[in-house]
């Protein structure tokens, strides 16, 4: 998995030399990774951004420990006007090793979607964005739902002083999963998060989060911690790492991390 990351960023570095010119005048980007909080922020019109990483997560599960990596975890996002954009996600080849139980792998499933701002900020007043997406059954088995599986999100931002600010989302959605009888069964969820970031430099910054689900009816819920680092290297440029762990319900991941890299492109 960490190798074909890398392959990834050779693929991209050309790409983002060739558009550092044109974004300058832009400012620094604004990514809707690593933490799980969806930013208020807007794709500007005309421009593409491209968010890949790596990601590992580990739980139990029937007394076995699970380690699922994910890769390249892919999010496009291309400004359509100036308070919309486009969204194609792809969490690319996921990987599950059960141990003796063998394992599981293939590619998961597309999600089409769009973001909308709402309002922007205005004295106490936070920044406001919707987000809805659905997923598009175009996985293997064993790794796509099966179905198409909508989700809705608002998200909320604001600036609490020169370098700290707060994010939070507020949505739900809708999973597909084997129920065990040979068919299948959507499970809706509640979804909330809530971030923190501080701006330790110019180029340098750090969140810390807390995110979960709430079941709407079957299933479990779920609630993690998480927390990391962000590097502008260039202002279209941006490398990410980040970690965290479950502390509460059935559902929660023991641990998780990842990596990753943000590039906007020119139009």
């Amino acid at each position: 998995m960490p190798l074909l990351f890398t392959l990834a960023l050779l693929l991209v570095a050309p790409a983002v030399l060739r558009a550092q010119a044109d974004t300058l005048s832009l400012g620094p980007l604004v990514t809707d990774r690593p933490d799980k909080t969806e930013s208020t922020s807007i794709v500007p019109r005309g421009y593409a951004q491209l968010e890949v990483g790596w990601a590992l997560e580990t739980m139990e599960a029937a007394g076995t420990s699970l380690h699922t990596h994910t890769v390249p975890g892919l999010l496009a996002r291309v400004g359509v006007l100036g308070a919309l954009e486009a969204r194609v996600g792809f969490a690319g080849f996921q990987l599950t090793n059960q141990g003796a139980l063998g394992g599981a792998e293939g590619l998961g499933d597309l999600e089409l979607g769009f973001k909308y701002r709402l309002a922007a900020a205005r004295g106490w007043l936070p920044d406001v964005a919707v987000i809805g997406a659905v997923t598009v059954p175009t996985g293997a088995d064993g790794v796509t739902s099966g179905w198409v599986d909508p989700s809705l999100l608002l998200t909320v931002s604001r600036p609490l002083s020169d370098r700290v600010s707060v994010g939070s989302n507020l949505g739900s959605s809708w999973t597909t999963t084997d129920d065990g009888r040979g068919g299948r069964t959507t499970l809706v969820d509640l979804t909330y998060t809530l971030s923190f970031g501080v701006t330790l430099s110019d180029r340098v910054g750090t969140f810390g989060e807390m995110f979960g689900s709430l079941p709407a009816d079957d299933g479990d819920a779920a609630h993690h911690i998480d927390g990391g680092f962000t590097v502008l290297v260039r202002d279209n440029l941006q490398l990410d790492v980040s970690v965290g762990r479950g502390i509460a319900g059935a559902g929660a991941s023991d641990w998780f991390g990842g990596a990753g890299l943000s590039v906007r492109l020119p139009r």
